[in-house]
This record gives C-alpha cells, sequence and structure tokens, in this order.
C-alpha cells in the first residue's frame, strides 16, 4: 500500500490530508497524480465488497487508473474506460471513486464523480458550505461495462475550499450509533482557516465524536485556492 506522505505541491493551491487505514488490506484510496500541461489529479475512492480487498490491490488499481488519464484527455472518457476495464462479472467488490483535476493558478477544478460522497465547497466570500457534483455523478465503478460518465466544473475565488472525504468519516459512529455525518463536516469546514487547520479540525471532531472501536478506513482530503 503506497500511500503519500507529503501532498504535492500546486502553484495557487495549498493542499492538507489524512489517510487513517485499519490495515495492510485499506478499502479506502488515496493518490495524488501529476498530467500534462501542469495539471493534478486528486483521487479519492473506497473499495466494496464482502470479501476483504486483495493483496496489492492500491498497486494495481493506481496502474489502471494511472493510464487512463493519461490515455483519455477527456476525464468523463477516462472513467468509462476505467470501469471497463475494472470489470469483473465473477467478482462482487466494485468502487466509488472520486477525480478532482486542478490546473496550476486555475479558478476551475473538474470532477468526475463514480458514486462517491459529493465534495464540500466552502465559499469564502459568503462562509457557506455547499455539495457539489450531484447532477453529473454517475454509478460506481465496475458494477457493468459501457456506463456514462460527466464532468463537473466547479468554480474557485481565492479562499475557496474543497473538501474530498470517504464514507469511514462521515458514517463514524459513537456507542449511541449516532452518525458523524456530512452536516458534521460542513460545519467544521465553515469555521474556516487554512487547508491544514480544516483538516486537523474535522479529524479531531470525528475522533472526538467517536467513542466506539467500530471505525472504519478514514480518508480526508482538503484543497483551498490562494491565488
Amino acid at each position: 500500500m503506497d500511500i503519500p506522505q507529503e501532498p504535492p505541491s500546486i502553484p495557487g493551491f495549498q493542499l492538507a490530508f489524512f489517510y487513517s487505514p485499519l490495515g495492510e488490506r485499506s478499502c479506502d484510496y488515496l493518490n495524488f497524480i501529476s498530467l500534462p500541461q501542469d495539471r493534478f489529479a486528486i483521487v479519492v475512492g473506497d473499495l466494496i465488497g464482502f470479501a476483504p480487498a486483495p493483496p496489492n490491490w492500491h498497486a494495481e488499481f493506481t496502474s489502471h487508473l494511472d493510464s487512463c488519464l493519461h490515455q483519455e484527455a477527456d476525464f468523463a472518457k477516462a472513467m468509462e474506460l476505467l470501469n471497463d476495464r475494472l470489470f469483473r462479472k465473477d467478482d462482487s467488490r466494485f468502487m466509488t471513486l472520486i477525480v478532482l483535476v486542478v490546473s496550476a493558478n486555475g479558478q476551475t477544478l473538474q470532477l468526475v464523480n463514480a458514486g462517491h460522497s459529493e465534495p464540500v465547497v466552502l465559499r469564502a466570500m459568503t462562509s457557506t458550505t455547499e455539495l457539489v457534483g450531484f447532477d453529473e455523478m454517475g454509478l460506481p465503478l465496475a458494477i457493468g461495462t459501457n456506463m456514462d460518465y460527466e464532468v463537473a466544473q466547479v468554480g474557485l475565488q481565492d479562499g475557496d475550499t474543497v473538501v474530498l472525504y470517504t464514507d469511514g468519516v462521515a458514517e463514524a459512529s459513537n456507542r449511541e450509533f449516532e452518525l458523524f455525518g456530512v452536516e458534521s463536516i460542513r460545519r467544521e469546514v465553515a469555521a474556516g482557516g487554512d487547508a491544514h487547520a480544516i483538516r486537523d479540525r474535522i479529524e479531531q471532531a470525528v475522533l472526538d465524536h467517536m467513542d466506539s472501536d467500530d471505525r472504519d478506513d478514514m480518508t480526508l482530503v482538503v484543497l483551498q485556492r490562494t491565488r
């Protein structure tokens, strides 16, 4: 399992993340991929199935993902190609995945979502949050072939923040089986600060909420436009 230890440097943005796996066969996926023309793909996913995650599945998936993103300039087409490669009729596993493409110093992000939790966006001018990309969301990967995916455009102004996360964050529960929830994520994001402060505050809030040992893998990425 090869997870980045430090976030990449993306001109015009500040990036922070935390990744908390349960073990070597973590079902969460996190990667940062450099693309042509000073672009970067931030990728967050969750492998879902009744069987344990296969050994080395991260490396195999990364190989397919990297190949598709470099083969197809259209990121929706890249997701469709990736889906067809992953589809196996005899495999009970499927995968939610979100690919957020950032251009250095860019004001518009491209988002392709295969059944994953919607990103939270904080608008700095109004200190309000919103969920983005629902209308363009497609089905999870590997549940069938010939799937269609769409690219959502997410405009950002200086100070705006995008937060990606896996269900282990939103569905973290306490002993009363109360979930942390997306609204709690939005509340912590709305409190503002830089990317590191938002990351640290959400992580601490989730840990404070979880007074139970029953937990999932957790992944969180915070991207903030700085200029």
